[in-house]
């Protein structure tokens, strides 16, 4: 089993900050001087809207416009480029700057080792024994060599409308914990805590003690969960079952 790390993460937890805006300033002066057309990253499919959207239920992460976001595609990292993340087909769009966002590339997925969007950082995650094919996830924390994941889902529901088909898409979402080649499900409270056995009667009082927390940022209760299931004194005993 492979990972593949994005390069601007690792660099990011390395580098001072003002190191990395001088790289990104080097690369954003070579594309422009070269011309953003023949840079590489406008190389991959023409991509064309066929679902029509009812509401605002529409089928990309956070927004349905571009934003200004990071990508290392086939080896090299790109900064300042217009992104859009389609969360129901898993794939990566651009746009280049010196043309109409009417013009929109869908980009090789197997050449994306990880991308930003607005500081939210994401990893393609390949084929595991346990998950299959994960695709694109969030990381919404890191402890050591340990990630917290959220794999962002949209599912496709259709309405019908004056004999028209509409369509509109729903999150799904799942997280899990990757540790070194290994990767875990942590969807119910069952699957958190086999992490760590000992700990069960705590894991349950959180469960009661956040459950506010719990049902209004799903994404704050899960780091909480990880920080205390990965914290350096539980850590140390290696009790996490792989």
């Amino acid at each position: 089993m492979k990972y593949i790390y994005v390069f601007f993460l690792a660099l990011s937890l390395t580098v001072h900050s003002q190191s990395v805006e001088r790289i990104e300033s080097v690369y954003d002066w070579f594309d422009s001087s070269i011309g953003q057309e023949n840079s590489g990253l406008y190389q991959g499919v023409l991509y064309f809207e066929e679902y029509n959207m009812i509401n605002e239920n529409h089928r990309f992460f956070e927004s349905e416009d571009f934003v200004l976001g990071k990508v290392v595609y086939h080896g090299q990292p790109y900064f300042n480029v217009k992104l859009k993340y389609d969360l129901f087909k898993d794939q990566l769009l651009t746009t280049p700057s010196y043309a109409s966002s009417a013009l929109v590339i869908q980009l090789e997925k197997e050449k994306i080792e990880g991308f930003s969007l607005a500081d939210r950082r994401f990893i393609r995650v390949d084929n595991t024994i346990r998950t299959g094919k994960l695709g694109f996830c969030e990381v919404l924390k890191q402890e050591a060599n340990v990630l917290l994941l959220k794999k962002h889902r949209k599912t496709e529901k259709e309405t019908i409308k004056n004999d028209i088909v509409f369509n509109e898409f729903l999150s799904k979402n799942s997280y899990y914990v990757m540790r070194n080649d290994s990767i875990f499900s942590m969807n119910s409270r069952k699957e958190i805590t086999s992490f760590q056995p000992s700990i069960k009667k705590e894991i349950s009082d959180y469960f009661k003690s956040y459950a506010s927390m719990k049902d209004s940022n799903y994404d704050a209760f899960m780091v909480l969960i990880f920080e205390r299931l990965f914290s350096p004194e539980y850590d140390k005993r290696n009790l996490l079952n792989e």
